[in-house]
């Protein structure tokens, strides 16, 4: 089967809660803040700025969801990929405590906003499992752990015999368990938040690509085809799809800050209870410590969805999805002949230090983006302090502003990202 984009396609479209209604911006509007995209971000920022008693129009190019909101695993995790050490020589020792605890609680802010709103998005508790293959990054993890339970959080380390229970398989030399993360159907969680923000009184209009964005007298001025809204403040929340369809982007390098990077996943046909006992019988969630990471848990209704990304080119036909499909049976065995039964991809934005950026570049412009795969959680939090920013109540402990940096030779990502992955791909091989 091809198709022209397998969001349209994929086992999230299958199974989603319905999208509310929304109109395309056919007029002008003025609004105190105006949002560009309607994904995690800038769905929650708009929940957010109509808490705190803003005015907002959300805009969309495509529909509610499109980018890596509504095409991403679902996994709902604790914290930023970066090793806290790393967040220290960055930022200090203080500012880096600061930010290790408040992005720690950004799944805390997802459940609380699912259970605050009464969200219908699949939402379960069941806990992360980090699978280390080497002791390497088993080492990391475990630094990770004792990190985390200095701050009072729960982590622990299980041994290979114990992580070979709890998964399945026996390729693991450990791995790290966090009981706070879970999963969702993502493309029910976005539309769910775009609802809650419509109910608290947001405006958002989907097939509305904003097309520039320029100063209008003491305002900004966002243009669609059809439309316009002039606006105090902006927030962008385009994270991978930045780019325009001219290749540009509404504020100047803000998409050659970020690398694009396809996530691609898989899912079977439902298991059998009788499969389903002997693979992640605790109903967890895995992701493994690879450079090229795999992700992998049971949706709702027992199907078996495992992901992973690294590359810089989309795949339309079930052939690009091999790799996948020969790690679900190298992984298990016994479902070395179970049905594929959905696939599909998109884009996640990553950042060179892989650290999520909030950049405000002028006076009313703000922007998120650059979420490294964590982006369930750690969008939300961010739309969060975008919302806050604008009302110039951003916490101490929000990650800092940072200049928007372009990527040095962004045009050649194509050929970096190849020869990187090739390499990657080796070092998991070989397990070095």
């Amino acid at each position: 089967m091809v198709t022209s984009d397998t969001f349209q396609t994929s086992l999230w479209m299958s199974t989603a809660v319905s999208p509310p209604e929304t109109k395309i911006l056919t007029q002008p509007l003025d609004t105190q803040v105006v949002v560009v995209g309607a994904g995690f971000a800038g769905l929650s920022a708009a929940l957010h700025l109509r808490e705190l008693g803003c005015e907002v129009v959300v805009l969309e190019a495509k529909e509610i969801g499109f980018g890596a909101s509504g095409r991403n695993g679902g996994q709902v995790i604790s914290g930023l990929k970066i090793d806290p050490h790393a967040l220290v020589k960055k930022f200090g020792n203080e500012t880096a405590s600061q930010i290790f605890c408040a992005t720690e609680r950004s799944a805390d802010l997802v459940f609380n906003l699912v259970k605050k709103y009464k969200l219908r998005c699949e939402l379960k508790r069941t806990g992360l499992i980090y699978a280390s293959e080497n002791s390497s990054m088993l080492d990391k993890s475990r630094s990770r752990v004792e990190w985390l339970n200095n701050q009072g959080i729960g982590a622990e380390m299980l041994s290979a015999s114990e992580t070979a229970s709890r998964v399945g398989h026996h390729i693991y030399t450990g791995s790290m368990y966090d009981p706070r993360g879970g999963a969702l159907n993502p493309l029910s969680y976005v539309r769910e938040l775009a609802s809650a923000a419509l109910s608290k009184g947001a405006q958002i209009y989907t097939d509305s690509a904003a097309v520039t964005l320029e100063r209008a007298g003491e305002k900004w001025r966002v243009e669609t085809k059809e439309g316009s809204v002039n606006a105090d403040k902006v927030i962008l929340c385009t994270n991978a799809y930045t780019n325009l369809e001219n290749g540009k982007s509404l504020w100047p390098t803000l998409a050659q800050s970020i690398v694009p990077l396809y996530s691609f996943q898989v899912a079977t046909k439902p298991l059998s209870d009788n499969l389903r006992k002997v693979i992640l019988p605790g109903g967890h969630t895995v992701s493994n410590t690879r450079r090229l990471m795999l992700y992998y848990r049971f949706d709702e209704t027992g199907r078996f969805v495992l992901g992973g990304r690294g590359s810089g080119r989309d795949k339309q036909n079930i052939r690009g999805y091999k790799h996948l499909i020969h790690k679900v049976s190298e992984l298990f065995p016994t479902l070395k002949n179970h049905e594929i039964e959905f696939f599909w991809g998109g884009k996640v934005a990553i950042t060179t230090d892989a650290i999520p950026h909030i950049h405000n570049p002028a006076k009313g412009i703000y922007a998120g983006l650059g979420f490294n795969g964590r982006g369930v959680a750690m969008s939300t939090l961010f739309g969060k302090w975008l919302a806050m920013a604008t009302t110039a109540s951003l916490p101490s402990e929000a990650i800092p502003f940072s200049k928007i940096n372009p990527i040095p030779f962004h045009s050649l990502r194509g050929i970096g990202v190849s020869l990187v992955t090739r390499f990657k791909f080796f070092q998991d091989m070989f397990k070095l």
